[in-house]
């Protein structure tokens, strides 16, 4: 649910995009209907997803680990068995050199570099060093063990992966393009730009207080 806020306040903090991303899901849809095949197509919103997360994802921290026995690193640090660990997933979003003009929200910044004949490696679901809302590796997004449930009685707290970033996808897809069609939405009010976040612990959680208008659109 963070994820979809995310965007949707992305979204409505750049309202002139919206027009491109509707022409463009309604012409998809009206050829292909509401398929996986339709959804995979929709690269600008799937920019706009990817750079949601890399911009504001719903944690500072990536890739949280337990360490299952000592190991030094390359740089010296020693992980001893069973501490937990992370790596700075917001640092590394935001590092300049892994991302161009990397203090900036552009939606569009994906689906250009797919365009410019990058296909894959640019996709939502993706991980990269360079990209890891979801993690990375072959554990990206997987379920917590049962046995750290047994060791650690906040692990639930801790670690809230899902077993599918490619279904978490299809579902963010599904409802933003909806939305994008059938409503014309707005911030309530005066709302300049996007709400401000508030961090609790290293989560990251969209405004509670701001309120978006929706309209419904009558299409022909």
């Amino acid at each position: 649910m963070q994820s979809l806020t995310h965007a949707l306040f992305h979204l409505l903090a750049n309202p002139d995009i919206i027009p491109a991303l509707r022409e463009d899901i309604e012409e998809i849809v009206c050829r292909e209907g509401w398929t996986k095949a339709a959804l995979d197509k929709m690269w600008k919103l799937d920019s706009l997803l990817r750079e949601s997360q890399r911009f504001t994802g719903i944690t500072v921290l990536g890739m949280l680990r337990r360490a299952m026995k000592g190991i030094t690193l390359a740089d010296g640090t020693y992980l001893p068995e069973g501490c937990l660990f992370a790596f700075a997933g917001q640092a590394t979003h935001s590092d300049s050199r892994n991302y161009d003009r990397s203090e900036q929200f552009e939606p569009f910044r994906f689906s250009d570099l797919r365009e410019a004949g990058e296909s894959a490696r640019y996709q939502f679901v993706n991980t990269s060093s360079e990209y890891m809302p979801f993690g990375r590796g072959k554990h990206a997004w997987c379920a917590l063990p049962d046995v750290w449930r047994k060791q650690d009685p906040l692990a639930d707290e801790w670690f809230q992966f899902s077993p599918g970033r490619f279904f978490a996808s299809m579902e963010l897809k599904v409802v933003l393009a909806y939305l994008i069609l059938h409503y014309d939405m707005k911030f309530e009010g005066e709302t300049a730009g996007r709400p401000a976040n508030f961090n609790l612990s290293f989560s990251v959680i969209p405004s509670q207080d701001a309120v978006i208008q929706f309209k419904r659109r009558y299409r022909s």
